[in-house]
């Protein structure tokens, strides 16, 4: 595919996270009679109307690089954001439909081609990778891709494409779709499940299942279709809805009138052990799967073992330096079973088995306060839950449940809103909206999840 330096794309307007504010939009800068031969992609995308409100482009940061990619300032310095191009090529689509603007088509050709050129390969199509020319999501290690920001891709490219008349974008939006097919074993962004799959938000070694990236990724690759006639997008769309419908009770926070932002978490474990005790050869199984983790790796890594109490960390080797060790493990519901087990050695310095208790966390959780351990239970001892010389500790669907942390309330224009559990309900409706056979669970869900809201 031949890649332009000026191009366009786009879709609908800005994200559900948004959608409650009602703010005059603001041109970043005024409008100016358009010279493209002369214009950098920047002062074609700066003399076109601004699609976003001020609100909006001061709440994600944003700022032009000199193609007229937008970006995010991190630490002063203005670094490509891949989702963001998607927000400005839906602005962009939208504006010249509603008023006929020569600028905007101008500005959307240039946005949406900044963005397929800095896409790279991903199994047989394209991917925006974040990685270190990017922003980075918290979650994930320095390179990998999204499935929320692929499936967005697709259909706002497909949608300029069909706008533009730009054959490059189509095939572009196509590209985009395909990598979705790449499965989470093979660097992708498809996780397998019992009736259809995940769409990842952020695929990592302990799997999240985010649910509003899962949720809003699906109906995007719906849109797609649509725009498209993609049979095969389409199957996907209607597989992984009935997918969502399948597990949505494991998101159901009703102690804190809430949904889970994720089905991944941490799990604190006490362990009453002798002080040079060493805990080694970590490892969860999910699926019948071994994942290693990495105690004391970097934070907010997915298979960071962290220790709380009584350690410390020697080449991956947690060493405890009192007798009550507290280790912060990841847990998680987003397998295919809700079930998982964490494997460890415990051994002296001489390498012999040691004695002692173990104990589990219980959590107590406010909003805008975070989560807290509220207690200890479950003490267990080790000789009970050991084989063949490692402990083995299972994690129930209701335990993790119990330790899943809710979606959070942001400050925006000076309100705060729950930005995610309002997608959660929001795409269930769309969803139900679309999938009869699956309308009566999905509208369930959706009502219920409402109620938990206020005004």
């Amino acid at each position: 595919m031949r890649r332009s330096a000026t191009g366009g794309s786009g879709v609908t307007v800005l994200t559900a996270a948004l959608a409650c504010l009602v703010v005059a939009s603001t041109p970043l800068s005024a409008a100016a009679p358009l010279a493209p031969a002369a214009m950098s992609g920047r002062d074609v995308v700066r003399a076109a109307p601004w699609p976003l409100t001020a609100v909006q482009t001061a709440f994600y940061d944003m700022g032009l690089l000199p193609d007229g990619y937008p970006g995010r300032y991190v630490d002063g310095r203005l670094r490509a954001h891949p989702l963001y191009g998607v927000y400005l090529v839906r602005g962009f689509t939208t504006q010249p439909r509603r008023t006929g603007d020569p600028r905007s088509r101008a500005a959307l050709r240039v946005v949406a081609h900044a963005a397929v050129d800095r896409m790279r390969p991903a199994g047989s199509g394209l991917a925006f990778w974040y990685d270190a020319r990017s922003v980075t999501l918290p979650g994930m290690s320095s390179h990998g891709y999204s499935a929320l920001t692929q499936a967005y891709y697709a259909e706002a490219l497909a949608e300029a494409g069909r706008l533009l008349r730009d054959p490059e974008l189509v095939a572009a939006a196509d590209a985009c779709f395909r990598s979705l097919l790449v499965p989470v074993s093979r660097g992708g962004v498809l996780s397998p499940g019992d009736v259809g799959p995940v769409l990842e938000e952020e695929p990592v070694p302990v799997p999240s299942a985010i649910l509003n990236g899962w949720l809003s990724a699906t109906v995007a690759v719906r849109g797609y279709a649509r725009i498209t006639g993609s049979a095969r997008a389409a199957a996907l769309a209607s597989a992984s809805a009935a997918e969502i419908a399948r597990r949505l009770a494991r998101y159901d926070l009703p102690w804190v009138l809430g949904s889970a932002y994720s089905a991944r978490t941490t799990v604190a474990l006490r362990f009453a052990v002798p002080v040079g005790t060493r805990v080694g050869a970590v490892r969860l199984e999910i699926d019948g799967r071994l994942v290693p983790l990495r105690p004391g790796g970097p934070s907010g890594r997915s298979d960071t073992v962290r220790v709380l109490q009584c350690g410390r960390t020697v080449r991956g080797v947690v060493v405890t330096t009192c007798r009550k060790l507290v280790l912060d493990v990841p847990a998680t519901i987003a397998g295919r079973s809700t079930t998982t087990r964490l494997l460890l050695t415990l051994r002296d310095p001489q390498g012999r088995a040691v004695a002692g208790t173990v104990e589990r966390a219980a959590y107590r959780f406010v909003h805008m306060q975070g989560r807290s351990i509220s207690g200890w239970r479950a003490r267990t001892a080790l000789d009970s839950v050991t084989r063949a010389g490692t402990v083995r500790l299972t994690f129930t669907s209701a335990e993790v449940r119990r330790a899943l942390v809710p979606t959070g309330f942001k400050l925006i224009d000076r309100r705060l809103v729950n930005t995610y559990h309002n997608i959660h309900v929001g795409r269930l409706n769309e969803m139900s909206a679309a999938y009869l056979s699956l309308r009566p669970t999905l509208s369930e869900w959706a009502q219920r999840w409402s109620a938990y809201t206020c005004g």
